[in-house]
């Protein structure tokens, strides 16, 4: 915590008339880079792109009622817009998608909010001993989330923005465990020119997890702008930077 908000703006957009999610099961996650390249060149307009792992996508999808393979990575395209518009693109996307060989593709329609609302959720609806978000870019997204995969994590990726959700196993007991999970994973994510940040995790374990390690850009600005903020260093005591305090005046 840098400071307190006191006044917010935000933009809306209006409600569109409708939209489709395009929904697609591949063999594994590898197999979806060639999807978002052709994605990144179509005359499509994706709203979101997301990527599940089958940990996540069974998560999600049993609060949906839909049924969902125990293994395998899904990639969701959303659209939205006129009626015209949306089924001209999801035509387009089925194409684009389908060329990259799919083991399967479901079109969703009519009413999508509790869907949206599950996805959207997903960042803080788990009983996960801990939770991370990692930024990449969008090009390394596939690469990080095969590489974290293997440490038994449920994923979602926000695939066009390059940010990676992850909840760790329940089988993940204590916080040694958990600190080499989050020590590994960010070494991945610098060396893909991203950084990761804890959004929680069990309580005991906080004050040996560092919240954002030392991989943030700006970090020095940070510890400046905190000292400048809090110079009694109140606001979240020991959290943001380890054991390491702000100097007090």
């Amino acid at each position: 915590t840098l400071g307190i908000i006191t006044q917010v703006t935000l933009k809306l957009r209006p409600r569109p008339e409708t939209g489709t999610w395009i929904w697609s099961r591949f063999k594994t996650v590898e197999g979806i880079d060639p999807v978002l390249e052709r994605l990144s060149r179509s005359e499509s307009r994706p709203v979101a792109i997301e990527v599940l792992n089958s940990p996540a996508a069974m998560e999600l999808t049993s609060e949906l009622g839909l049924d969902v393979p125990k293994v395998n990575p899904w990639l969701g395209v959303a659209v939205e817009g006129t009626s015209l518009d949306v089924t001209w693109q999801t035509e387009q996307l089925k194409s684009e998608i389908g060329s990259c060989n799919p083991e399967q593709i479901d079109v969703i329609t009519g009413d999508q909010t509790e869907f949206w609302r599950a996805l959207a959720d997903y960042r803080v609806n788990s009983e996960s001993p801990l939770s991370f978000q990692a930024s990449v870019p969008p090009s390394r997204v596939v690469e990080f989330f095969s590489l974290a995969e293997t440490l038994g994590i449920s994923l979602q990726a926000h695939a066009g923005s390059g940010i990676v959700i992850g909840h760790l196993s329940d089988s993940v007991g204590s916080v040694h465990q958990a600190e080499e999970i989050v020590n590994r994973l960010r070494a991945i994510t610098r060396q893909r020119g991203g950084h990761l940040i804890v959004l929680q995790c069990a309580a005991g374990w906080k004050d040996r997890i560092s919240v954002f390690g030392d991989s943030a850009k700006g970090w020095n600005l940070m510890k400046e702008l905190k000292r400048q903020m809090d110079p009694l260093d109140l606001l979240n005591r020991g959290r943001m930077f380890g054991k390491e305090t702000v100097v007090r005046q």
